[in-house]
């Protein structure tokens, strides 16, 4: 039976013969970091509530001339709750309901600590993951709906497909197994040196809720965006839970001829720290170990990053969308919106 003691053991060095015949056989250790690129996914988390010409403006005066045009009528008055008596407070208000869909790709980093093996949790320090990071594709339908003049709430439902670049080496490990000549005095096996360089890719769902608050005044407007959502991804046995800020001000703009529109700056925070575990098949790769578990923490490497965009309204019941996160992590999205 094997033992779950594992130490480090400076003296083994990754470019010794054994190493290199039994490196290219570790191949399920690789489990143990498929589970730190998939959690990079955290695209549908910046799926938040469209900035700008859709927020609850006081009297409304944008930037340029504006053309004449019949404001769309909603299906209903019912909501926004007191939304009657704001209008008549000189509030232009956003029709109540929304679908938007949402295209984005994203390229960010993690950064991986505690990770621990076996059963008595042996914390693993001898391990190098340089820069791993992820590109995804994900496409996102959102329904909203406007609870209060300055209150949005929705709910979205995702579909993504990424790549991850895992590059890890992992060094010093031994493992102790039971003499059977003399129990008192247990062997001490080296584990070779491991070296990991994959590209994984991976699929799955994400589902989610949030709230904007919104608010301008004249041609200035400012919104906050949270939301919670949770990613069901291929790879992985746990759920990918990630909370998400994004506040956004900006100026609403009009022309005569293409109608109105609005560009913004912000930031957005999000934080997926998170402990994941689960067991590693080692019984065809190194018997010794059998059925290893594992158990680690994930969190973002950089939790803000700098944003700009713009929307345009096509028609009061039509607008787009685009926007491009920079400064640490980079994402580019674009989403077309329908309200009615």
């Amino acid at each position: 039976m094997a033992s779950d003691k594992f130490r480090p053991m400076t003296t083994w060095t990754s470019g010794s013969k054994g190493a290199d015949q039994n490196r290219m056989r570790i191949v399920h250790l690789r489990k143990w970091f498929v589970l730190v690129v998939i959690s990079l996914h955290t695209i549908s988390a910046v799926n938040g509530q469209t900035a700008g010409s859709k927020a609850s403006v006081k009297d409304r005066d944008p930037i340029g001339e504006e053309k004449p045009r019949e404001k769309a009528k909603p299906i209903t008055e019912i909501v926004p709750f007191f939304g009657k008596s704001v209008r008549e407070k000189g509030f232009d208000l956003p029709l109540p309901f929304g679908l938007n869909l949402i295209y984005t790709n994203m390229r960010q980093h993690a950064a991986v600590s505690d990770l621990r093996i076996g059963k008595n949790e042996t914390p693993i320090t001898d391990i190098t993951i340089p820069d791993p990071f992820s590109k995804d594709h994900n496409v996102t339908l959102r329904g909203d709906m406007w609870l209060f003049p300055f209150m949005n709430i929705y709910g979205l439902v995702g579909y993504t497909n990424g790549r991850a670049e895992v590059d890890v080496d992992i060094t010093g490990l031994t493992v102790t197994i039971p003499n059977p000549f003399d129990p008192k005095n247990p062997i001490v096996l080296p584990i070779p040196d491991i070296q990991i360089k994959e590209s994984i890719e991976y699929n799955g769902i994400t589902t989610g809720g949030g709230t904007t608050l919104a608010a301008g005044y004249r041609y200035i407007f400012g919104t906050v965006d949270m939301n919670y959502t949770w990613t069901n991804l291929n790879l992985a046995d746990n759920t990918i839970q990630t909370f998400t800020v994004a506040p956004r001000a900006g100026i609403l703009v009009t022309t005569k001829e293409a109608g109105n529109g609005s560009v913004y700056l912000g930031g957005m925070y999000l934080n997926y720290e998170q402990t994941l575990s689960g067991v590693a098949d080692l019984t065809e790769t190194i018997p010794a170990l059998g059925m290893l578990p594992y158990k680690l923490r994930l969190n973002g490497r950089n939790p803000w990053n700098a944003l700009a965009g713009g929307t345009w309204d096509l028609h009061d019941r039509w607008s787009i969308q685009g926007e491009v996160g920079f400064v640490k992590r980079k994402h580019f999205q674009f989403s077309g919106m329908f309200r009615f």
